[in-house]
């Protein structure tokens, strides 16, 4: 294309701040370059090297060789993101200016595409802007991509909630770059500050639906966005972001305008996802600070502006109002009652806004069993409406069933430090005595004593879904059908699920995906073999990739015991272990077609794990399976559960059947914590890997940390398998750990007493075991090393906070924590301090002189830490398999 506008030397100045991104250098520039509207003849590419420690600068110095009249190439010292791309503002040449961030691209027709829809509307707006799509680490469009279904002019006042945040996505005319420029004071927000100003002016901006910012987030986590929630997150954003551009905005415009409060309250609704101080840097003072600036920025925004923020759970917005008018949250809103038509309904007002009526809420079907004579309905209702005035009622054919509290601690809303929404749990038990053999159920709540008939949800664990027309459970009695208001239920019989099968079907046949119909044959399948094979099926599982755990030990018992019980253990094809336990017994592949019909014929999935793997290897296509899905699901735990980890392992996330632990103080604080188990899901039998270990002392340090989430990618869940993270080496884990293998004083006292030292870091992290500086005495254990092994073969282990240390001291051998860093998970009944086996230590030199007076004496536990093992464990006869094995043969003959 040849060069349309003459007023300006190119059409479109492109600048781009450069620090430390040499991998993608190229990629970005090349998009630039590529472009259809002809670079030579309409671009200019201004690079702006920040002081960039790499060979960042030889990329660009090549490219301007190349590209004399079209590339500038600028050089000054480091000073962040916005003084790099305020250098290059005065260089502009273009007609319009974009800030590319150089790890990203822009797609080809982008600078074409923009130009064109800059002249149809060149009076109406200064700013244009294109989708956000991310690659990479992660796929898919940016949250705030709704407003581009359609290339237009959107107005702001008309439309205040479409917001533009992202600078960098954003074509704005370089003559208002004269007036306006990031501010170099905000970290955190100095985009979204630009072109909201820029926007301001007309009140109006561009949207392009034919163009695509490519945003990279980047698998090593280095990405500005994947690195948001550092220090200035909080004070300093709420300072130079929230507080300024309020100011600044109502200086430009003389009042706030609505658009800038959807604005704020988009950055603002993040803050409320703090629950307490502890998931905050701040100190004490800090932390009021921090929480006195929201509630002045709230003061700032109107109350439907709050309650209209999109994006954000209702309870959040809820606290928002009652902080920013000092109110506490039963007084926000107000209840009336509504004559209607069809009955009587309640609806909860913010003055004259309506916030949500009774009937626009539904309750949460969690377990739909039959036990005891009952037909049992179990689940939660969480709304706006106070929990204490709430009433859940089942109506079967007319009559009330009303719902038992449940205490549902686990899933109350918590912002800031206080409770902000506790959640209505509630039980309805129904005696099979009086239902008919046909019924629906149908779920009401009342409030000051009206009755509103409200819909439902239901989870996995019920076996139905609302998504697939069909859907059905068949139980011991009843077959369960999913309607669009209520659930249908039948007298169980041959026929009728024959009847339900087939519209089931019909209903994925309808769905139209491959992996829907799909479904519809692996049904069949699975089907006929339960037909066909009587005995009852047991899975065993520890890790996808490895075995050696609680699973491996119970199944290698099992095979020895009841022949009565079909045994299988699973793992991957390609794990080392595969071919040692099919010497064992039945060995199934994890993820094949076998392991997946067995699956829907498990009696028993019995595992060391708890993660969605383990009972779930269709992932996204579980919901196709779920009503065949029936097994019990055995915990045999990879570790001692010593800290608070409700959040994760409740009955309402994992359902667990039976749980075993190993010590009094374990089992009482799973019974009794807010996890909704029983003292008949958790039992007290020891661990089944515990009955092999055996002091064999090899002389040798075992040094086994657990891992650090923030130190590590997402895991594939499908894979197992998480990337590498460039980010790992700037750790303060990473350099602790290292000088410790490296350690001149510590490898010369072991090679001189004959001590081999064991590096083995927690499985999650060894993807990072390349960064570590290898030595030649210091041995890296492989990731398929029996712990086992290690554990009986080493004198003594030094740990952080992994479980591990449980292990090791059971054969009353020398633990020491290395704790330089704090406890990162929630604390539970354990104190290391107290309860702990061995010294805790947080000092580098002071650790290497504990590990040689050890090793000096020949690596003898202390007694009063001896005393601690005695009285922790409940059982040391290494007799556990039998009594876990013992337990849930207890299951399947249906005596418990």
């Amino acid at each position: 294309m040849n060069s349309i506008d003459k007023s300006h030397d190119y059409l479109f100045s492109i600048i781009m701040p450069i620090y430390n991104v040499e991998k993608f250098l190229v990629e970005a520039i090349d998009s630039v370059i590529n472009q259809t509207i002809g670079f030579e003849e309409n671009i200019q590419l201004i690079l702006v090297n920040d002081e960039s420690p790499d060979d960042s600068e030889k990329i660009c110095i090549d490219y301007q060789n190349r590209y004399p009249k079209n590339i500038q190439y600028l050089k000054k010292p480091n000073g962040g993101v916005s003084s790099a791309r305020n250098y290059g503002i005065d260089y502009i040449k273009g007609k319009y200016v974009q800030f590319l961030d150089p790890d990203d691209t822009i797609s080809i027709d982008t600078l074409l595409n923009v130009y064109t829809f800059f002249e149809e509307h060149e009076e109406e707006i200064d700013l244009v802007a294109i989708p956000i799509k991310f690659f990479e680490a992660r796929t898919g469009n940016h949250t705030l991509n709704n407003k581009f279904g359609r290339t237009r002019v959107i107005d702001i006042i008309e439309q205040p909630n479409l917001l533009l945040t992202h600078a960098a996505s954003a074509f704005i005319k370089s003559d208002l770059m004269k007036k306006y420029q990031f501010d170099r004071n905000c970290r955190i927000g100095e985009d979204c500050k630009l072109v909201s100003h820029v926007i301001l002016e007309k009140n109006k901006y561009g949207v392009l639906k034919n163009a695509s910012y490519n945003y990279r987030l980047r698998n090593d986590g280095t990405s500005a966005m994947q690195n948001a929630m550092k220090n200035d997150w909080f004070i300093h954003s709420l300072d130079t972001f929230s507080l300024d551009l309020i100011h600044k905005s109502i200086e430009q415009v003389g009042e706030l305008p609505e658009y800038i409060q959807y604005i704020i309250m988009h950055d603002l609704k993040w803050k409320f996802s703090i629950k307490s101080q502890a998931d905050s840097p701040l100190s004490d003072e800090d932390y009021i600070k921090f929480k006195n600036k929201i509630k002045e920025i709230l003061t700032y925004i109107d109350d439907e502006v709050i309650l209209k923020t999109k994006k954000i759970s209702q309870f959040y917005l809820h606290f928002a109002l009652s902080l920013k008018h000092n109110t506490p949250l039963k007084e926000v809103f107000t209840k009336t009652i509504e004559e209607l038509e069809q009955g009587q309904d309640i609806g909860l007002y913010r003055d004259e806004y309506l916030v949500t009526k009774l009937s626009k809420n539904k309750v949460t079907i969690e377990f739909i069993e039959e036990k005891n004579s009952n037909l049992m309905i179990e689940g939660f209702f969480g709304s706006l409406f106070d929990r204490e005035e709430c009433k859940i009622i089942a109506k079967v054919n007319g009559v009330d069933y009303v719902g038992e509290d449940v205490d549902r601690t686990v899933n109350q809303y918590k912002s800031l430090d206080e409770i902000i929404k506790k959640y209505k749990g509630f039980k309805i038990s129904i005696p099979f005595s009086k239902l008919p053999d046909d019924f629906k159920i149908e779920f009401f709540v009342e409030v000051d004593g009206v009755q509103v008939q409200v819909n439902y949800n239901v989870n996995k664990f019920t076996g139905l879904s609302k998504r697939i027309r069909g859907s059905y459970s068949a139980k011991e009695k009843y077959i369960y059908s999913c309607r669009t208001h209520h659930i249908k239920v039948t007298k169980k019989s041959g026929a009728k699920k024959l009847i339900n099968e087939l519209k089931f079907m019909r209903g994925l046949w309808k769905l139209g995906s491959v992996h829907a119909k799909k479904a519809i044959i692996t049904r069949l399948v699975a089907k006929t073999l339960r037909k066909l094979e009587s005995k009852p099926v047991w899975l065993f599982m520890d890790r996808q990739d490895k075995a050696d755990d609680n699973a491996e030990r119970l199944f290698k018992f099992a095979n020895s015991q009841q022949k009565s019980i079909k045994n299988y253990y699973v793992i991957k094809k390609d794990a080392p272990d595969f071919e040692r336990i099919s010497k064992v017994g039945n060995v199934v592949p994890y993820g094949s077609y076998k392991h997946k019909f067995l699956m829907l014929r498990a009696s028993k999935v019995i595992s060391s794990h708890a993660d969605q793997w383990v009972t779930n290897p269709f992932f996204k296509a579980e919901i196709y399976y779920r009503d065949l899905m029936t097994f019990d699901y055995i915990f045999l735990q990879h570790g001692i559960t010593m800290a608070n980890l409700t959040h994760w392992l409740n009955r309402f996330n994992k359902n667990i059947r039976k749980m075993f632990t190993s010590a009094h103080l374990e089992a009482q604080s799973l019974i009794e914590g807010d996890y909704s188990y029983t003292s008949e899901n958790i039992r007290l039998t020891g661990f089944p890997r515990y009955d092999g270990l055996v002091n064999n002392d090899q002389k040798q340090i075992l040094i086994m940390p657990t891992w650090r989430q923030n130190l590590v990618l997402r895991k594939n869940q499908a894979l197992g398998v998480r990337p590498y993270n460039e980010a790992f080496k700037k750790s303060e884990y990473f350099k602790r750990y290292n000088d410790l293998i490296n350690d001149p004083k510590l490898i010369d006292f072991a090679k001189k007493n004959n001590y081999k030292i064991i590096f083995f870091p927690h499985p999650e992290i060894q993807i990072q075991n390349r960064d570590f500086d290898k030595n030649d005495y210091v041995q890296f254990a492989d990731y398929n090393t029996s712990y086992q092994k290690l554990f009986n073969e080493s004198s003594i282990l030094l740990t952080d906070y992994s479980s591990v240390a449980f292990d090791f001291a059971y054969q009353k051998k020398p633990v020491i924590y290395y704790q330089y860093d704090y406890y990162h998970f929630e604390k539970g009944y354990f104190n290391f301090e107290t309860m702990g086996f061995g010294d805790i230590i947080d000092n580098h030199d002071v650790l290497v002189d504990k590990f040689i007076s050890y090793m000096a004496n020949q690596c003898e536990m202390e007694d009063k830490y001896k005393e601690r093992v005695d009285s922790f464990y409940a059982y040391t006869d290494r007799n556990n398999s039998q009594r876990v094995f013992d337990e849930i043969m207890e299951i399947e003959d249906g005596l418990k």
